[in-house]
């Protein structure tokens, strides 16, 4: 289906969440999850259906690249440090 004027009128918010920091990359996305990190130095996965955590990471200091998935990790970077986590569990 496209997304025309018209259909974006009817189009209603599943749900949000409210992060500690500043968002500056945008999520990355597999079939259940969204994976984001903030400034504040906090790495998340987050459940599509729900909007609520699934799990979380506290890093070093602030994340400001888009993470990407291989295989069943997760990987990123933060203050100098790259991490590699499992998808399912972090």
């Amino acid at each position: 289906m496209a997304l025309t004027k018209l259909s974006g009128q009817s189009l209603e918010l599943n749900w949000s969440l409210q992060t500690e920091g500043r968002i500056v990359a945008g999520p990355v996305i597999d079939e259940s999850k969204a994976y984001v990190g903030n400034e504040k130095g906090k790495f998340l996965a987050i459940d599509l259906t729900t909007g609520q955590p699934v799990w979380e990471v506290e890093t070093a200091g602030n994340i400001q690249a888009k993470a990407v998935l291989v295989n069943d990790l997760v990987f990123f970077e933060s203050a100098n440090t790259f991490y590699a986590l499992n998808q399912e569990n972090g």
